[in-house]
């Protein structure tokens, strides 16, 4: 086992940012297809790879079965070590109920392959909606979602996207994007699965909070990206020199 307590951040970036011990392979495949002036449809395929497992490895198999019955917790309680405690004893009952075997051997990885396939259709040069289908292909299951989305793009320089997904037995998120063009850097900002369904807890001072329902991921990112020839789309005015599309 390797004792990370006096690990430092370039000891992280040596064994794992950087290192080759485990290597993997994945490729990508997509497509766009424009049926006519207003209707584009595409298709892609991520995530087909693996992941070989070679050093740093501690895996653990469970052999037998538990019963996990919940968690009390009285908010009257003052004990700092209360937490602590708590998730201790739980560890401490699963490990003298459940048997295991630690192993070293070295195994493979399958990525789980990510399906995209979606229409946009053209109000005019400036306005689109959109239409996507996401579906991630696990080992036991597959994980589908359901995207609808308007994109505004009234000038080459800058462009906004807002929509809402639905995942298949799973909640409703919102999302949305903002882009902006600064010469040759295009800077952009995305959020996605941001709650849309709240409850409410009181803390001591009688206050009523709003916590997410279901909620178990949330998705924000930010950077910028290098553009080339970026007014050489000739057949849509809205990317010609900056000129406005809303008509």
């Amino acid at each position: 086992m390797r004792d990370f307590d006096n690990y430092t951040s370039r000891d992280w970036i040596k064994n794992y940012g950087t290192s080759l011990r485990n290597p993997g392979i994945a490729f990508d495949f997509g497509a766009i297809y424009q049926i006519d002036e207003q209707i584009t449809v595409s298709a892609s395929l991520n995530n087909l790879g693996f992941i070989s497992w070679k050093k740093d490895l501690n895996g653990i198999t469970l052999k037998d079965k538990y019963h996990f019955k919940g968690l009390e917790y009285d908010t009257s309680n003052d004990n700092d070590n209360f937490f602590n405690d708590l998730f201790k004893n739980l560890a401490d009952s699963i490990a003298h109920g459940v048997s295991y075997r630690v192993q070293h051997d070295k195994f493979k990885t399958t990525l789980a392959p990510v399906l995209h396939a979606g229409a946009s259709y053209y109000l005019n040069n400036a306005v689109s909606v959109g239409f996507l289908s996401r579906s991630v292909f696990w080992k036991n299951g597959v994980r589908q979602s359901f995207n609808t989305s308007l994109c505004l793009q009234p000038y080459s320089f800058v462009a906004m996207n807002v929509g809402v997904t639905w995942q298949v037995k799973g909640n409703v998120y919102l999302g949305g994007g903002f882009m902006f063009l600064l010469g040759p850097l295009q800077f952009y900002l995305l959020t996605d699965y941001a709650p849309v369904h709240y409850s409410t807890i009181r803390i001591d001072d009688g206050e009523k909070y709003p916590v997410p329902e279901r909620q178990k991921s949330l998705t924000v990112r930010t950077g910028l990206n290098l553009i080339f020839g970026r007014h050489g789309n000739t057949n849509k005015p809205m990317l010609d020199k900056g000129k406005s599309s809303w008509n």
